[in-house]
């Protein structure tokens, strides 16, 4: 049911609005240094970037393979 909320009524739906924002604001803050905790693997790429192209990695060294091939084991 809605109506209009006077006296100590509104003061309690004011107190619990504010609270639940202050705990939102929180679990948010919370959730944004997980992402952030979890993007910094702590390994320095030097050389290549650690972006994917598609759903593969790419790692470029600068010289071509050279030497000997032997045959797969089966």
């Amino acid at each position: 049911m809605l109506y209009d909320f006077t006296g100590a009524d509104l003061a309690k739906a004011k107190a619990f609005s504010n609270a639940f924002r202050v705990q939102v604001k929180a679990m948010l803050e919370e959730r944004v240094q997980a992402i952030i905790s979890q993007q910094d693997d702590g390994v320095d790429y030097a050389g290549f970037d650690k972006k994917t192209h598609g759903s593969s990695f790419v790692v470029e060294t600068g010289s071509a393979v050279d030497g000997e091939r032997e045959e797969l084991p089966l």
